[in-house]
């Protein structure tokens, strides 16, 4: 599979008519999706299946979409792939639109996988809205030229979680921040959230790829 940027990645699934295929005919057409009631009978109608001579086709391929298989349904098809556009969405917004996502090198690949995965594992336990939900709700944590993903998970836990009150304890002392190890501390708390939930209510993943991304729910 080539390389496809994060504007490039639509959803799209290839029919096929099954009759024909048992002949030894292939005869099919690629559908982007979510597509209509209207958009995929005519693609059943374009690749033959009229319901009268051939009456039923499977998936032979797709694009861009986790969590089907070749027998899947248009209505299973569509939800995945409303799935898979709020996994985009949340690449663009933290990679941005002009960085590539890559099949075997780096983490946004990685971090897509990891997304792709809660929301099959999730498929069958919640609502498609509630999976999109709790995909827009993740904190993507990475490294970056000043700080490590450990260092930037703990300055969040303390700056907009209020895990430490640093000015109440630089009312003490003005120099204590010069000697907080931060690293430790994120690194710790990311071990202590993955066993209990005492702030975070939900949690997908709190995990670690490469030692460069933090994933984690906070609700």
């Amino acid at each position: 599979m080539e390389n496809l940027t994060i504007k490039e990645n639509q959803p799209a699934i290839y029919i096929t008519n099954l009759g024909k295929y048992t002949e030894g005919v292939h005869v099919g057409q690629w559908l982007n999706v979510p597509a209509t009631k209207e958009q995929f009978n005519a693609a059943l109608k374009n690749i033959g299946v009229d319901g009268v001579q051939y009456e039923e086709y499977f998936l032979t391929d797709w694009e861009n979409i986790g969590g089907i298989s070749q027998y899947s349904n248009i209505e299973r098809v569509n939800e995945m792939a409303k799935i898979q556009i709020a996994i985009n969405e949340k690449l663009y917004n933290f990679f941005g639109a002009d960085q590539e996502i890559t099949y075997f090198n780096d983490d946004k690949y990685k971090v897509m996988e990891i997304l792709n995965d809660y929301a099959k594992e999730q498929a069958d336990e919640l609502t498609t809205d509630e999976i999109i939900e709790n995909i827009e709700s993740m904190r993507i944590f990475a490294q970056d030229q000043y700080n490590t993903c450990i260092v930037n998970f703990a300055n969040y836990l303390i700056d907009e979680l209020d895990y430490i009150n640093f000015k109440e304890i630089e009312k003490v002392d003005q120099n204590i921040i010069n000697y907080f190890d931060f690293e430790k501390f994120g690194h710790d708390k990311l071990i202590d959230l993955n066993a209990n939930s005492d702030v975070i209510i939900g949690t997908y993943e709190v995990g670690k790829l490469n030692d460069t991304i933090i994933i984690v729910t906070l609700f």
